[in-house]
């Protein structure tokens, strides 16, 4: 793998496909191997778009076309486990345009799905056609993972709180104080797997009600730099811990 890829250039290097079905922005993790004896070892990636009949996949490594994947993608309505196999590459990895700067990704594949199992009674169909009208993107994931808030300005010690849903654009953090939109943040997510940072901003705040003592506060936080290893390590934390 060499070299990078704008993201706003893999309009015209994604291979043309006669489509029956649209594909949704729609972000979510997964888990993937190799279906072949002699090869055991679970890699992690995320969606970029998807379909009924595939989706384009960002992955830590390059694989050939026409391998052969077992997928368990993590969605806001449980897991789907799909049989896919590998129709196209780009051997450079992607940098995408954010709010905090330019961020290299991953490496996008095109991949049709074989086989699909949704673990939810409706459906892996009825969760795309639920997805059509919400924000590319913007499938938030339930999840309870520790987070340290460090504030830019102010204040030095840390918030210790944790997160009610989050997906690699942002989440809603419960605090047990309240801080101002717009206060910058240095983010320390510390999931089982392995830490890793985040920089944000709050973008609004609700108070909450608890059963116990504490009175906690509801955040939205808005991701400025999630890195491609910080996404890796989310990911692995929403598919196998979550």
């Amino acid at each position: 793998m060499t070299g990078d890829m704008d993201a706003r250039s893999m309009t015209s290097t994604e291979p043309a496909e006669q489509r029956r079905h649209p594909r949704l922005g729609v972000q979510v993790p997964f888990l993937h191997r190799e279906k072949a004896p002699d090869v055991s070892r679970v890699g992690v990636g995320w969606t970029r778009n998807i379909s009924e009949a595939g989706a384009c996949l960002e992955l830590a490594e390059l694989l050939e076309p026409r391998t052969p994947l077992r997928l368990r993608m993590r969605t806001d309505w449980g897991f789907v486990e799909a049989d896919a196999e590998v129709t196209w590459a780009v051997a450079q990895r992607t940098v995408w345009a954010r709010e905090g700067g330019a961020l290299q990704g991953g490496v996008l594949h095109g991949a049709l799905f074989n086989r699909i199992a949704s673990e939810h009674p409706e459906g892996f169909r009825d969760w795309l056609g639920a997805r059509k009208d919400g924000r590319a993107g913007g499938v938030r994931l339930p999840a309870d993972l520790s987070v340290l808030c460090y504030r830019r300005e102010g204040p030095t010690g840390p918030v210790h709180g944790r997160t009610r849903d989050i997906n690699r654009k942002g989440a809603q953090l419960l605090l047990p104080e309240m801080l101002h939109v717009g206060t910058s943040l240095d983010l320390l997510f510390m999931p089982e797997n392995g830490s890793f940072p985040v920089q944000a901003t709050v973008a609004w705040v609700k108070p909450t009600s608890t059963e116990g003592p504490e009175s906690l506060v509801c955040h939205g936080v808005r991701f400025l730099s999630l890195s491609w290893s910080g996404s890796l390590s989310l990911g692995l934390a929403l598919t196998v811990l979550g």
